[in-house]
């Protein structure tokens, strides 16, 4: 939902900045940014450096028995025999 506020408020944002001259001290502006938790910029970033986090950490299929889920464990493995 939050996700979704912000959506909605980046455009009004960036609307009200582009009319003012870049004056990101204008109480419009400031008040917008306390609503979505950063400004558009600031938002994006997070976004990005999130999005590149949980592209890094491996997936959380192991069980808490230790063992692997059966997506990894149906994973063909190929065979080479030698001629």
């Amino acid at each position: 939902m939050f996700y979704e506020l912000q959506n909605r408020l980046i455009p009004v944002y960036n609307q009200i900045q582009l009319s003012n001259g870049h004056n990101v001290s204008d109480p419009r502006l400031v008040d917008l940014a306390r609503q979505m938790g950063g400004t558009p910029v600031e938002i994006w970033e997070d976004r990005e450096y999130w999005g590149e986090t949980n592209d890094v950490l491996p997936p959380r299929r192991v069980r808490s028995t230790g063992s692997e889920s059966p997506l990894a464990t149906n994973v063909p493995i190929p065979i080479i025999i030698p001629a």
